[in-house]
C-alpha cells in the first residue's frame, strides 16, 4: 500500500470527485478525514469505507470559515496523531451564463470556497506537517483556468488563482519537506456537471466540450483519485509545483 497509516484530509469529500479521491486514498491504506458541509453524503461515504475495512471519519466544516477549519484540523490531528496529506477539493460553480449578468454575491461565494478555502486548508494543515517533517498538498484546480471558458469566468479565475498560489507555496514550503501540486480535471462525471447541465447554455457547453475529447468520454472521480494517490505518495517524491491535467487528452500543454 502506497499510503499505509498516513492521515489524509479531503475537503468536499462527501461526493463527486472528493468521494472518488477518498476511496482511492483509503484503498492505499490511508486514514481519511472527509470534510464537507453536506453531512449526509459524507457520513454515508464513511460508513461505506469503514464497512469495507477502511478507516475514515467525517467532519462538518465550511471551508470559508478559517477558525472552524482550523478547529477541525486540530481535532483530526489529536484523533489520529498527524496530518500527512491535504487534498483541497471543495469547490462550487454557479450555473453558467454571461459574466455581465452575474451577481457579485455569487462572485464572493465562488472565490470564498474555490480560492480562500484552499488558503484556509494550507494555513491550518502546514504547521502540523512541519512538526512531522513534511507532507503533501494536492489542490484541485480546473482546466478552465488554463485555457479560459466563457460563461464561468469567476470560477475559472478562482481556479487560476489556485494554480498560481500553489506554485508559490511549492517554493516556500519545499524546505519543510512539503510538496504542493495541482490537478486540473477536465470534464468529470459529478453532481457539478449535473448542475451545469441544468441550463441550456450549460448543457450546450458540456456537449461541445465532450465532443473535443480524444478519448471520447468524460472522466470518472476514480481517475482523478488515482492521480491524487500518485502525488500524495513517495512515487512523486521529486515532484512539486506542478499542474497535471486529467482530461482525456482534451487539452495538451507543452
Amino acid at each position: 500500500m502506497l499510503l499505509k497509516d498516513k492521515v489524509a484530509l479531503v475537503t468536499g469529500g462527501g461526493q463527486g470527485i472528493g468521494a472518488g479521491i477518498a476511496r482511492c486514498l483509503v484503498r492505499e491504506g490511508a486514514k481519511v478525514a472527509v470534510l464537507d458541509r453536506a453531512t449526509g453524503p459524507a457520513k454515508e461515504l464513511v460508513a461505506e469505507i469503514n464497512s469495507s475495512g477502511g478507516s475514515a471519519e467525517s467532519w462538518e466544516v465550511d471551508v470559508t470559515d478559517y477558525a472552524a477549519f482550523d478547529a477541525v484540523v486540530d481535532e483530526i490531528d489529536k484523533t489520529w496523531g498527524s496530518i500527512d496529506v491535504l487534498v483541497n477539493n471543495a469547490g462550487v460553480v454557479v450555473p453558467p451564463g454571461p459574466f455581465m449578468d452575474s451577481d457579485p454575491a455569487d462572485w464572493d461565494h465562488t472565490l470564498g470556497v474555490d480560492f480562500k478555502g484552499v488558503l484556509h486548508g494550507v494555513k491550518a494543515c502546514v504547521p502540523r506537517m512541519q512538526r512531522a517533517g513534511g507532507g503533501a498538498i494536492v489542490n484541485i484546480g480546473s482546466d478552465s483556468a488554463r485555457f479560459g471558458e466563457p460563461g464561468i469566468a469567476v470560477y475559472a479565475g478562482a481556479k487560476g488563482a489556485v494554480n498560481s498560489v500553489s506554485k508559490s507555496l511549492a517554493k516556500e514550503l519545499a524546505s519543510s519537506g512539503i510538496r504542493v501540486n495541482v490537478i486540473t480535471p477536465g470534464i468529470i462525471e459529478t453532481p457539478m456537471i449535473d448542475l451545469a447541465r441544468s441550463t441550456p447554455d450549460g448543457r450546450a457547453m458540456i456537449d461541445a466540450t465532450v465532443a473535443t475529447i480524444p478519448l471520447s468520454r468524460m472522466g470518472t472521480p476514480r481517475e482523478v483519485g488515482d492521480v491524487v494517490v500518485f502525488l500524495a505518495s513517495e512515487l512523486s517524491s521529486y515532484l512539486t509545483g506542478q499542474s497535471i491535467s486529467v482530461n482525456g487528452g482534451m487539452l495538451m500543454f507543452g
